[in-house]
């Protein structure tokens, strides 16, 4: 698992004690994608230089409103870079949660899904690939 870099920058909401698990829970809101930098860890909340935070969707927002040259045009499809020990980022365009899952499903696979919706065109899509799990738990992450 990939640890020492911070990810995101999001907005602490609340924290509640889940007595029958004997755990904190944190809600979180406005969640933000920073480019990954490396941070030491500190026990209890601390401070990081604003410097070194870089929002993901800034720097994207920000390149739209800038009119390249020509020459400057890329036509190539941008590349995530994948940290070792972390989920993969997926963007439904340059990979599909489709694919992905009929890559990494096998027969006797326990699958668990966290997600807002899940539509019966998604599952018409999986069908084959689903058919042959054990066992599939889908959390559904809105009301």
């Amino acid at each position: 698992m990939l640890s020492g870099c911070a990810l995101c920058v999001v907005e602490l909401v609340d924290t509640q004690y889940d007595s029958e698990n004997d755990v904190y829970e944190w809600h979180l809101d406005n969640v933000k994608k920073v480019k990954a930098f490396s941070v030491k860890g500190k026990l209890n909340f601390f401070e990081v230089d604003d410097a070194l935070i870089h929002f993901i969707d800034e720097e994207h927002r920000n390149a739209q409103t800038v009119k390249p040259q020509a020459a400057d045009i890329s036509t190539e499809t941008p590349v995530f870079p994948q940290m070792s020990g972390m989920p993969k980022t997926i963007d439904n365009v340059t990979i599909r949660v489709k694919d992905d899952l009929e890559e990494t499903i096998t027969r006797k696979s326990k699958l668990r899904i966290a997600a807002a919706c899940f539509s019966i065109y998604a599952y018409e899509e999986l069908k084959k690939s689903l058919s042959g799990i054990d066992e599939l738990k889908f959390i559904f992450t809105s009301p």
